[in-house]
């Protein structure tokens, strides 16, 4: 018995359909060692919106884990926006993902007054992932304030420029959250007064996942 034609479109678009849900949604999370580190944020996002049901990958060059397994990232340790902003176009061609988590604001000094060039930085970086990939969502993150005077004296100003450059933006792809919302550096972080704690990660994971389950309901 032949089918008609409309069925077997019916049927096609029934698998393709089906084939959509099932393919993760790609995350690319890039920033310095505060994405790096095995106490970052990310372990912990990555289970919370598993825990949540999401199907998600983490992807980048790097690899960390959790107790999921395996995920990567691309954090870079010791280095800067403006290095990470030279790196980018090279690591997203790789890993084109739905989903780019940007948080990069250390490794400069109060000294050197670095917030121009940090937001000139990161203009490049969105226009880079938005050039490569026109449907991608980018997150950028507030930077969490710093307990390493005054080396880290700049963050706080760091923060209004980036809040000013979203606005400027103006673009529903291009995401500001408050990441530091709740994070006290006295309590969040470790010995050094710059990297999260655990318990730091996970306050950090919670504001970034607020904002991405509410963009991906």
């Amino acid at each position: 018995m032949k089918l008609k034609p409309f069925i077997v479109l019916l049927a096609l678009g029934f698998i393709c359909a089906t084939d959509a849900k099932q393919r993760p949604v790609t995350i690319l999370g890039i920033g310095d060692s505060l994405t790096q580190r095995a106490d970052s944020y990310l372990p912990a996002l990555y289970d919370m919106l598993r825990n949540d049901g999401y199907n998600v990958e983490l992807v980048g060059p790097h690899t960390g884990k959790s107790r999921f397994g395996e995920f990567r990232q691309a954090g870079f340790s010791g280095k800067n926006a403006e290095y990470i902003a030279s790196r980018l176009k090279n690591i997203y061609s790789t890993y084109p993902a739905d989903i780019v988590l940007l948080q990069s604001g250390h490794n400069h000094s109060y000294e050197t007054k670095p917030v121009k060039g940090i937001i000139a930085a990161y203009k490049k970086m969105i226009n880079t992932v938005l050039e490569i990939n026109p449907q991608a969502t980018i997150f950028v993150a507030q930077i969490v304030e710093s307990g390493k005077m005054p080396k880290y004296a700049y963050i706080p100003e760091l923060n209004k420029a980036i809040r000013t450059l979203i606005r400027e933006i103006h673009d529903k792809r291009v995401i500001y959250v408050p990441v530091a919302r709740g994070f006290n550096w006295q309590r969040h972080t470790v010995e050094d007064r710059v990297h999260p704690n655990v318990e730091g990660g996970i306050v950090m994971a919670k504001n970034w996942r607020r904002s991405i389950v509410k963009f991906m309901k």
